[in-house]
């Protein structure tokens, strides 16, 4: 990322609210269409399509789950932050999807990052004090950011309700740890700041344009109103994290991936459907995991005039 878009990330705090309403509305998609976020690892991010017809193993049946994340009980993610609570859609020892909110107007104390993981903002609006630089930093709904071990972030609070996804490849690890106000982490280089660092390493994908599926697999029957947008390949962990976006009125073929694969609902509503097995309805905050080839379609059930 070069210093021009480094410093489009900067957003000052009287823009911050303009800003923030449509990305947490839109996430690049439209009136009426439905976005996931999807991340898959331990394997390629490929949507390869399957023949009509095709059907689950009993083996990856028993896996596959879907998931109101809005609905499940909170859980403390830290003691020393009693403002972050946490909802978990699936927890493996390697693969460990949350969904964390802040409580407004909740100060939390300095932090350093002690593992890998990836956050994505869903909602509102957390101003961290950029302790160390010019002027305090907001960090708004639709960016994208890695947690990288060794940086340190905050203290920070929710201007408005925050809630986040984070994914993490080890669920034993905690993911951060209080410290010192002037503790400045290991991996924070030169002349930045730990929240300045992670900017240059984060991404809002509101930005980058959409793939038309059809394109992009000329083979697989996908039609067109179905489109993808890459956020980041991690080839270290490996993990790899899209935007999927599909208009009304829209169905998928019938696919898999072959890697293990978190779906998110951002925004709209779709009916996910296993091979040779039921219907279920996904609306905002539906996860859904599928274990490595487990073949699904995705239909957007609303009326095509809604796209308009």
């Amino acid at each position: 990322m070069n210093r021009n878009t480094f410093q489009r990330f900067l957003i000052p705090a009287a823009l911050a609210g303009a800003l923030c309403a449509p990305l947490a509305a839109q996430f690049g998609g439209r009136e009426g269409d439905v976005v996931f976020f999807v991340l898959s690892h331990r394997g390629r991010q490929d949507f390869q399509t399957v023949a009509p017809g095709t059907a689950n193993t009993a083996a990856t049946n028993a896996l596959y789950k879907v998931t109101d994340t809005g609905a499940l009980p909170f859980e403390v993610v830290l003691p020393n932050f009693p403002e972050r609570k946490s909802q978990t859609p699936f927890r493996a020892t390697d693969d460990l999807f949350q969904m964390i909110t802040q409580i407004e107007y909740e100060p939390t104390p300095r932090a350093e990052f002690t593992a890998k993981g990836k956050e994505f903002t869903l909602r509102g609006i957390l101003r961290d004090d950029n302790v160390g630089g010019k002027e305090k930093i907001d960090f708004i709904a639709g960016g994208f950011a890695p947690f990288t071990p060794g940086v340190t972030v905050g203290p920070d609070v929710g201007l408005t309700e925050v809630v986040v996804l984070l994914w993490r490849p080890d669920s034993t690890t905690p993911p951060f740890r209080e410290v010192p106000l002037n503790y400045v982490g290991p991996a924070v280089p030169p002349g930045l700041t730990g929240p300045e660092f992670e900017l240059t390493l984060g991404k809002v994908p509101l930005f980058t344009k959409w793939d038309e599926m059809r394109k992009t697999y000329p083979d697989g029957a996908w039609p067109q109103g179905v489109d993808i947008k890459l956020v980041e390949e991690d080839r270290d962990i490996p993990s790899t994290i899209r935007l999927m976006r599909i208009r009304p009125g829209r169905k998928t073929p019938l696919f898999r991936i072959p890697a293990r694969s978190h779906f998110f609902v951002l925004q709209g509503a779709a009916n996910i459907t296993s091979a040779g097995g039921a219907t279920t309805r996904m609306t905002r905050d539906f996860h859904a995991y599928l274990p490595a080839n487990h073949a699904i379609s995705i239909t957007n059930t609303k009326s095509p005039e809604a796209g308009q």
